[in-house]
């Protein structure tokens, strides 16, 4: 009988829903990626998945998430991918350790490393407020103002920023915290503030932060300046919101020249022009299915420990997201999957988010 390793699920944002469009769904991606690999020779063992909910932080519990994840070590799980934020993968960290499952979490803090405990970084808490500190001083921007999350995620975009804003000789103006709701008794006050301030740029920083609101209510305003938010921002907006993004700076994690991407698009028969998540979620797709696969092919394992040394094993592939050239891989130190100039700077146009052109000067140091 053929060996079969359990792939663990872990869903700490919304119930899992079988009717979602399938580049949305892991097990498409891991299914696929393991496919290949066996048309190929190079693995044996059989794949089967376990699904378990928790909903994690801010809404929901840290004992939540833990009982989903204990959920699926009973199940007999090898491997858990999953949960999907920094501070849900930190809430896990230990137990990951403890258990000794690998555990490959899409989240957005490198914080949330460990012997265990392995990220596919879908952002940067610790480097996104480098990225627009520096491209809002490339565009002329001296003085800047930063709203962002109260949150402890948002505190590390704003540490980010602030260092880099000193390095730079930036003068931060404002600083102002906000729930991630956004209500309109918070947004105005910090309008007001902004306008007061001098600042011409604004980072927006941290998850859940209502962009589009504050781009609605900017356009209000005959404030001029520079504006620019992170990964966690451009997932806060909807269609009707594109009219008063336009001309707004974000960071990504996708490159339109990235030709992997572009052969994913193709394959899978997507369109992502306008969508900036849809780019987003096929390269963390891709780039996630091709690492769990290549893990499992690496030592045929069946148990936390095969898979943690297939992990460490698995180096220098091509990844769908950043740059074309970033590559995927760990180590035995190394629990960070991408290599490369995996943050994008993008600006939406036309309603369509484009790759800034002059991005890679900006983003020299």
């Amino acid at each position: 009988m053929t060996a079969s390793a359990r792939i663990g699920i872990l869903n700490d944002v919304a119930d899992f829903a079988g009717d979602e469009d399938q580049t949305r769904d892991l097990t498409f991606w891991i299914e696929r990626e393991c496919a290949a690999l066996r048309a190929s020779g190079r693995l044996e063992v059989a794949v089967e998945f376990v699904h378990a909910y928790g909903l994690g932080l801010p809404t929901g519990t840290a004992e939540a998430l833990e009982g989903a994840f204990a959920t699926l070590a009973s199940a007999g799980a090898c491997m858990v991918v999953g949960p999907s934020t920094g501070e849900n993968a930190l809430a896990l960290m230990a137990m990951a350790d403890r258990t000794h499952i690998p555990t490959l979490a899409p989240a957005s803090s490198e914080r949330a490393r460990s012997p265990y405990m392995f990220q596919y970084q879908t952002g940067s808490d610790e480097e996104e407020g480098l990225v627009i500190a520096r491209h809002l001083a490339t565009l002329g921007a001296r003085r800047i103002a930063a709203f962002h999350a109260m949150s402890p995620a948002g505190e590390r975009h704003l540490r980010s920023l602030r260092a880099e804003a000193e390095v730079l000789g930036l003068d931060l103006t404002l600083v102002h915290a906000l729930c991630p709701t956004g209500s309109d008794d918070e947004i105005g006050p910090a309008l007001a503030a902004l306008l007061e301030s001098g600042a011409e740029g604004l980072a927006v920083l941290g998850p859940d932060m209502p962009v589009g609101v504050i781009a609605h209510a900017l356009d209000l305003t005959a404030w001029d300046g520079a504006r620019m938010t992170g990964t966690p921002g451009i997932r806060n907006w909807s269609g009707r919101d594109i009219a008063a993004l336009q001309g707004w700076f974000h960071v990504s994690n996708h490159s339109d020249a990235n030709r992997r991407l572009a052969a994913i698009v193709a394959e899978t028969g997507s369109d992502p022009a306008g969508y900036e998540d849809m780019a987003a979620h096929l390269a963390s797709g891709h780039d996630i299915g091709r690492l769990v696969a290549e893990a499992l092919a690496r030592t045929q394992g069946t148990n936390g420990e095969a898979v943690r040394r297939g992990l460490e094993q698995v180096r220098a592939l091509p990844a769908a997201a950043g740059e074309d050239g970033t590559l995927l891989g760990f180590g035995p130190q190394d629990r960070g999957a991408l290599h490369g100039r995996h943050l994008i700077v993008r600006q939406w146009r036309d309603g369509i988010s484009h790759e800034f052109d002059g991005a890679r000067d900006m983003l020299e140091a």
